[in-house]
């Protein structure tokens, strides 16, 4: 666990680095119109695997499948059901896959995977880091930054080939009926400023408050995370 700015500064350099280098040798996914977006759906939650959570989550997912199809951007949109850290893993190794979205119960951090007594965490996605992503990387779950885990980064940062391609909603939980993803979900980042420096504000930003959003998407409450 990442407590102190010294750790996470080193951490995040390190990842900085890799992707500087990728840019260089030209490492990255093929185009969203030559590449597949993936859709990953977890039912599990915190006490284990969930059927009334994952039949929420599921229909959110394909409600996301549906948008992403209808954008036009990608040559194919595929939905992985019951999704376990290996699928992430591979995805996240795959030059073939351009862009992915994340669906189910995690925190800004980690991805909930199914079965799994280890999920998919940020640190877990930099270190299979071979290519960078073209498309969009989405995070449709809880991203809240958990008080007890110390200094964080949204699941799928290392794998930008742009940070403003990371999409989430910092702080907040998300309810499993949201519709309107573009106006809940932002880019995380912008493409000017460090990669560090963005960070630091972002656990800085959800450390204070965390957003209790409806079905709709407003804000009707806040408390500490």
């Amino acid at each position: 666990m990442i407590q102190t700015l010294e750790e996470f500064r080193d951490v995040v350099d390190d990842i900085e680095v890799d992707q500087a280098v990728l840019h260089a040798e030209h490492a990255f996914s093929v185009a969203p119109n030559l590449g597949q977006f993936l859709i990953f759906a977890s039912g599990r939650a915190t006490e284990g695997y969930s059927p009334t959570d994952y039949k929420g989550i599921l229909a959110m997912a394909e409600r996301f499948q549906v948008a992403v199809v209808e954008g036009g951007a990608y040559s194919s949109v595929q939905l992985v059901e019951h999704a376990k850290a290996g699928d992430v893993l591979d995805a996240a190794r795959s030059v073939s896959v351009a862009g992915m979205a994340l669906a189910g119960h995690g925190s800004m951090e980690a991805y909930w995977t199914e079965n799994e007594s280890r999920f998919p965490t940020w640190r877990a996605i930099a270190e299979e880091l071979t290519h960078l992503k073209l498309g969009e990387l989405w995070q449709l779950t809880c991203s809240h930054i958990p008080r007890d885990r110390g200094l964080v980064a949204p699941v799928l940062t290392a794998l930008a080939a742009r940070l403003s391609l990371v999409r989430s909603a910092p702080g907040a939980i998300l309810d499993e009926k949201l519709t309107d993803f573009e106006s809940i979900l932002h880019p995380v980042f912008n493409d000017e400023e460090s990669l560090y420096e963005q960070l630091v504000r972002l656990n800085q930003q959800c450390q204070g408050s965390k957003n209790i959003l409806d079905r709709h998407g407003k804000t009707i409450a806040t408390k500490p995370c």
